[in-house]
């Protein structure tokens, strides 16, 4: 609460709610789950993903704590029943990040479908937390913390009787929709400067396509700069996080919420009508590790990991070629930082890529983005 000058509203909600409830906070960073732990007056069961339990010392600690390991972007049974038993048997709080991951831009993601489904099926009240503050103070693409004032906004959203006579799509929407949030907006109104000497370093994991020329993969950070390796356009990221001219580079956009919304449709366009077996960016030095679940993961070799329009093709010194058939892939995501992983079946698969400036997020986007086509 100190180091990053948190505040609370709504309180007195939660000081007047008994257990058991469901939390929602939105998503913006790795602490998260602890901030807003600091102000519940009883245990948290946060589900977590598997990916934070496969060292021995965070499974420890997060089992120790009662938290509730969940595969990312797959459907799975144990992980309800583990939640159904803190709410029923245990008459405890189930914290549920409904986004499925941390923002790379500051704003509410959609959530995901099933949660409407699941708090039906509890039946127990739904709070809400929206920190605001909070995505500029620890950016999901950072490896180093930034405090600034912050605020937490407590609202219990959904009673018992709510949630039984509401669909579940209708509580989906109302979740959505309570929990709507813009840190561009929220810092207009309260304007806040997070101290930092390097409030650009490794921003290129978020935005890794050049504003200016379009290359993907180009982007590069240094301390407060910002600039494209392929075509030379520079920016500075200002104390309050806008992006300023210098020499004759020109911002095309304000703001890291601004330059994502152009990406993510600008990128849809550069792959819409990509070639089976032409390659679209490559990154090299990647190691490849195997495994399932919170089990520990075992490497399996390392090389150049390339993007063609039907799949990622993982090259090793040696020449041997490993094919991920985007077809095949379920579940893919970024883990903390710069960690890719996916399931293909029930194996999950982990590159881990050696370079602080290689962005994870360009491949798990890309994969999203070719999926419907590669299905067909």
């Amino acid at each position: 609460k100190y180091y990053f000058k948190i505040s609370a509203r709504g309180l007195g909600q939660i000081k007047a709610l008994s257990p058991p409830y469901v939390l929602v906070p939105n998503h913006m960073g790795m602490l998260d789950p602890f901030m807003v732990n600091a102000f519940i007056p009883h245990p948290v069961h946060w589900v977590t993903s598997d990916g934070n339990m496969r060292s021995r010392a965070m499974k420890m600690l997060l089992s120790l704590v009662g938290s509730i390991p969940k595969s990312k972007s797959i459907p799975d049974m144990v992980t309800i029943g583990w939640i159904v038993e803190v709410i029923r048997k245990r008459r405890g709080i189930v914290g549920i990040f409904a986004e499925g991951q941390a923002s790379w831009d500051g704003h509410t993601q959609e959530l995901a479908p099933a949660t409407g489904k699941l708090l039906k099926l509890l039946k127990v009240p739904v709070v809400v937390a929206i920190l605001k503050g909070a995505y500029y103070s620890q950016p999901r693409w950072s490896w180093s913390t930034r405090p600034g004032n912050m605020e937490i906004e407590f609202k219990t959203i959904l009673n018992a009787g709510e949630l039984k006579t509401m669909s579940a799509e209708d509580i989906l929407k109302k979740l959505q929709d309570s929990m709507e949030y813009d840190e561009e907006q929220w810092r207009s109104l309260n304007p806040v400067r997070h101290k930092s000497p390097n409030r650009a370093r490794h921003i290129e994991l978020a935005l890794y396509m050049c504003s200016n020329c379009g290359r993907v993969g180009a982007m590069r950070s240094f301390f407060n700069r910002f600039h494209c390796k392929a075509c030379g356009h520079v920016l500075k990221l200002s104390k309050n996080h806008k992006f300023m001219a210098l020499g004759q580079s020109k911002p095309r956009f304000e703001s890291i919420r601004a330059w994502n919304k152009w990406q993510e449709e600008a990128f849809r366009q550069l792959l819409k009508n990509s070639a089976p077996d032409y390659p679209l960016f490559s990154d090299s030095g990647v190691k490849l590790l195997k495994g399932s679940r919170i089990k520990p993961l075992l490497p399996l070799h390392g090389g150049t990991l390339v993007l063609y329009g039907d799949r990622i093709e993982l090259t090793s010194l040696a020449g041997h070629k490993l094919a991920f058939y985007i077809r095949h892939i379920e579940g893919e995501g970024v883990l903390k930082q710069q960690l890719l992983e996916f399931y293909i079946e029930k194996t999950l698969y982990q590159l881990r890529f050696p370079r602080r400036f290689q962005s994870a997020r360009k491949w798990a986007d890309a994969i999203s983005i070719l999926k419907p086509a590669a299905a067909r």
